[in-house]
């Protein structure tokens, strides 16, 4: 009895493992990962840490997310890019809208100012959509989006989201020249050292990201293989600028390895009830209303909390909408109606 109670415990862990495998290189694949990364000794340590040591920290920073993953998901689906990209938010700011760097970024996806401008988010006197969910995620969307065009693969597009476009770029054409030195004699290549040499000056800030993507250009013809993950996490002893800072080297890990998570045994019953159910309905819609509209008199006519509904909009500086336009709020879902029947005719 006990041999069989030992074989049907050994043979479900085994398709547990084999589904769970299965769903992990789902995921490295929908990164455009190459599957033998699921071995990365790095990324299995904090996938332990997470699931061990930090599971409860991990589902706290879930349930506190609870307002806005439903709002980020829902985007990400609209623009049809991986599903994973949501924890990009979470490695950014822990879902918290008012998270803020030492670097001036700010909200769930920490955007600086001229990045955050550049993709349609507003800065001024009166709001800052850098902490609008929805805006901001939207935001972030077109900028991923634009990062993976440039770089051809979702991994290196989230980490070009850590340590900007140009470092990825600079990575790929010092990894790229380094293995090809590694098949041909490159000592004596005047071609090789004027391509080192561009790469240095723009290093030292004495040359422009134009004439780095202008080597990176003929290093790609020069070399057309593709990289692989590892070819760029690859940390060199003695090696002052590695290819990647280790702050990027971590990120990546950091959004496989919750990724990972979400695929584990232990958050299963968890993923299914939160993120399968509650974590596809928002609790939040948008309303328009007029310039000037007081949060106060919102809150007391949809008799919800002023605090409540203040979180909920935090790209407003004030506690109304700014005077010299028509603006937009975030109300409880449940409120819509009453809110369409009262507003305008109490206003």
């Amino acid at each position: 009895m006990r041999v069989l109670i030992l074989f049907i415990t050994l043979k479900l862990f085994a398709i547990t493992t084999q589904t769970l495998s299965s769903k992990n290189m789902e995921v490295l694949n929908s990164l455009d990962i190459e599957t033998e990364f699921i071995n990365d000794k790095l990324t299995n340590k904090l996938f332990k840490n997470y699931s061990q040591q930090r599971k409860s920290y991990f589902l706290n920073v879930l349930e506190n997310g609870y307002t806005y993953i439903p709002l980020i998901r829902q985007e990400i689906k609209k623009a049809k890019i991986p599903t994973n990209l949501v924890f990009v938010a979470m490695a950014e700011s822990y879902f918290s809208s008012k998270a803020k760097s030492n670097k001036s970024a700010i909200g769930l996806w920490q955007f600086i100012p001229a990045t955050a401008r550049h993709f349609g988010l507003k800065i001024d006197e009166y709001v800052d959509e850098r902490k609008d969910p929805i805006k901001s995620t939207i935001a972030a969307i077109k900028y991923l989006s634009y990062l993976k065009l440039k770089t051809k693969k979702w991994y290196l597009a989230i980490m070009a989201y850590n340590c900007g476009e140009a470092r990825i770029i600079e990575a790929i054409t010092r990894a790229k020249l380094d293995k090809y030195c590694q098949t041909n004699n490159c000592k004596k290549d005047k071609t090789i050292r004027k391509y080192r040499r561009v790469i240095k000056n723009y290093q030292y800030f004495n040359g422009t990201f134009a004439s780095l993507y202008r080597v990176y250009q003929k290093v790609n013809k020069l070399y057309p293989q593709d990289l692989n993950i590892n070819d760029l996490l690859l940390v060199q002893p003695k090696l002052k600028r590695q290819y990647l800072p280790k702050e990027t080297r971590i990120y990546i890990r950091k959004i496989i390895a919750m990724s990972f998570l979400l695929n584990s045994t232990d958050f299963v019953a968890y993923q299914n009830h939160y993120l399968l159910n509650r974590g596809n309905i928002s609790n939040l819609i948008k309303v328009d209303v007029p310039a000037g509209t007081s949060l106060g008199y919102v809150a007391k006519l949809l008799n919800i909390d002023l605090d409540t509904l203040k979180n909920n909009n935090r790209h407003l500086k004030y506690g109304f909408t700014p005077p010299n336009r028509d603006s937009y709020l975030y109300i409880p879902y449940d409120k819509l109606a009453y809110f369409k029947l009262s507003f305008q005719t109490k206003k």
